[in-house]
């Protein structure tokens, strides 16, 4: 992926880059036109992505890109460098439901 600092290429701000990361043996089953239920923590079906992208991104360009390090003290860097998956999926959402949240209602918003 290529990161153009904080913005879309419509100038829009965009701190962080949304990503799915996958293990490379979960990568191997996820093939382009292939379909992804992505769920919360209780299994409710939140969205299905229709897989559009399977790719091994370079972590330390994303690092440097976004948190401006590759310091492993840094929780994001240590997040993206040793913990997440090392094959990103990208492709269309089709959503079903936003996730239920129990707490803090009067001040939560979606993005749009």
């Amino acid at each position: 992926a290529e990161y153009m600092g904080n913005e879309t290429y419509g100038g829009l701000l965009w701190p962080m880059p949304c990503t799915l990361d996958v293990s490379e043996a979960d990568a191997t089953r996820i093939f382009n036109s292939s379909q992804v239920a992505l769920r919360d923590k209780y299994f409710n079906l939140i969205a299905i992505l229709t897989v559009e992208d399977v790719f091994e991104p370079d972590l330390e360009v994303e690092c440097l890109a976004v948190f401006n390090t590759t310091d492993e003290s840094h929780p994001g860097v240590d997040y993206v460098l040793n913990k997440g998956g090392a094959v990103y999926i990208g492709g269309a959402l089709r959503g079903f439901r936003l996730p239920q949240h129990y707490d803090y209602l009067e001040i939560r918003r979606t993005p749009a």
